[in-house]
């Protein structure tokens, strides 16, 4: 098992703070092993001091990453779902009283396990605010929508950066033949000469399925 929080400045001294925090482990049950990972990345405007971005981008991005591997553990082995009603309960309160921790409910979505969420994280997928946006690219994959791989393929040959990397994981996520055989792909290229251009965030979410 292998755990890894990155952290790093787009700008010097104050400024945007990211971390990408991420979880990778083969898991093996009988003659069969899983490669199961979880991906998180933060982005914080630093305003006055360094403890400004302890929550967001490690506590919070710390459980998110634990919650996530779990999720998976209980979707490949388990199959435990939340309720339609918790489902349900989910969606209003992002829709209904949306706050800045409101993301927070997208990714619950995905660890619920229940695909009654699924056109919800879709309309997720073009909301204003980009932590929501990437929450719900992210829970497409956790929660293993392989009626939506068409929109995560979409999304990583032409949308923004951050976005492309999350669809990247949600796509390694499927474990569909079609989603294997696409991640495949992604992996055949980052892995040629030219290839070797993508940018270092990106080669670390291919990284957790190689």
């Amino acid at each position: 098992m292998k755990f890894h929080v990155r952290a790093y400045f787009v700008a010097r001294g104050l400024g945007n703070y990211v971390t990408i925090t991420s979880l990778g482990a083969d898991i093996s049950s009988g003659k069969e092993t899983k490669r199961i990972t979880a991906y998180f990345r933060r982005g914080y405007y630093m305003k006055n001091t360094f403890s400004e971005v302890i929550e967001p981008c490690y506590n919070i991005a710390v459980s998110l990453v634990i919650r996530e591997f779990a999720a998976k553990i209980n979707r490949f082995y388990y199959k435990l779902q939340a309720s339609n009603a918790d489902v349900d309960e989910l969606i209003r309160d992002t829709d209904e009283q949306y706050d800045q921790l409101s993301y927070l409910n997208v990714y619950e979505l995905g660890f619920s396990g229940n695909l009654r969420a699924v056109p919800a994280l879709v309309r997720y997928t073009g909301h204003d605010n980009d932590l929501v946006r990437l929450a719900a690219i992210s829970a497409l994959g956790t929660i293993g929508a392989e009626s939506e791989l068409d929109r995560l393929r979409g999304i990583y040959e032409s949308g923004p950066a951050k976005e492309r990397d999350v669809a990247i994981k949600a796509i390694g996520d499927l474990d569909s033949e079609e989603a294997r055989s696409l991640m495949r792909q992604i992996i055949s290229r980052a892995n040629s000469p030219r290839g070797r251009a993508f940018a270092e965030s990106t080669q670390e979410v291919i990284d957790l399925y190689q």
